[in-house]
C-alpha cells in the first residue's frame, strides 16, 4: 500500500515516500479515532443497560418512609 501511494504521489512531483507515510499515519489515526468511539459507545451502553436493571431490581419505599416528610 505504501509503495503504491509513494508511486502515485512521486507522479505528481512529490516526495513519494514521506507522502504516503504521512498519509498513512493519517489514516491509522482516523480509525483509531473511530475505535476510540466504538470503545466509548460499549462502555456507556453496559453502564445504562446497567443502571436500568438496576432501577427494576429497586424496591417501593414503605408507607411509613412516604410519611416521614422526606427529613
Amino acid at each position: 500500500m505504501i509503495s503504491k501511494l509513494a508511486r502515485n504521489l512521486a507522479g505528481r512531483d512529490f516526495d513519494g515516500t514521506i507522502g504516503a507515510i504521512s498519509q498513512m499515519a493519517g489514516r491509522v489515526h482516523q480509525q483509531a479515532v473511530v475505535m476510540s468511539f466504538i470503545d466509548v459507545f460499549y462502555l456507556l451502553t453496559i453502564l445504562f443497560v446497567s443502571l436500568a436493571v438496576f432501577a427494576v431490581l429497586m424496591r417501593k419505599p414503605s408507607a411509613d418512609a412516604a410519611e416521614a416528610g422526606g427529613h
